[in-house]
């Protein structure tokens, strides 16, 4: 195999490595599930955690800081959209 070959061959092999998505997308629709089945009432950070990563129930530092970023960039979008779900569910 020469070295073009083993580029190509490289190349192939990568791509199925390469992320498509957004690897905080788990958190941040935690944050909108949560949202939504607590009827729009506030959400603490632990229930986030506990809703993207169901089978662990230890976390290190870094998942709380993402589920706190989540929680407020996205609360200003998904407060008002899980209160009109509510609403919906309840007429």
């Amino acid at each position: 195999m020469d070295f073009e070959e083993g580029e190509a061959f490289a190349e192939i092999i990568n791509a199925g490595r390469q992320q498509t998505h957004d690897p905080r997308a788990r958190v941040r629709l935690a944050v909108g599930g949560g949202f939504i089945l607590s009827d729009a009432r506030p959400i603490t950070i632990r229930q986030v955690l506990e809703r993207a990563y169901p089978r662990l129930r230890r976390f290190t530092s870094w998942p709380y800081l993402t589920a706190r970023r989540a929680l407020r960039k996205d609360v200003e979008y998904q407060l008002p959209l899980a209160a009109q779900i509510v609403e919906q569910r309840g007429s």
